[in-house]
């Protein structure tokens, strides 16, 4: 995935691409100090899929173990900038 983040202030926007074909999705969410989190929804014939994620600013490493994949579960994630 590749996420595109715009800050203003403490709020986060942006969109995400999940490379599957179906283009970008926006996201939302918000800064405070090195905690970050945000959100998409991915459409889903069962009904819209919100991914939650949030982590800690390390650098050009943001890292959490509290990423919600609604019926997938959760787990840990990373993301680096590119």
């Amino acid at each position: 995935w590749t996420v595109t983040f715009e800050q203003s202030g403490a709020t986060l926007g942006g969109e995400i691409d999940m490379h599957d074909g179906e283009g970008t999705l926006p996201v939302e969410g918000s800064v405070d100090g090195n905690a970050i989190e945000f959100v998409f929804i991915v459409p889903d014939l069962d009904g819209d899929m919100p991914i939650n994620l949030s982590g800690e600013i390390d650098g050009a490493t943001i890292a959490g173990n509290e990423g919600h994949f609604v019926w997938y579960g959760s787990g840990d994630w990373i993301a680096r900038k590119q």
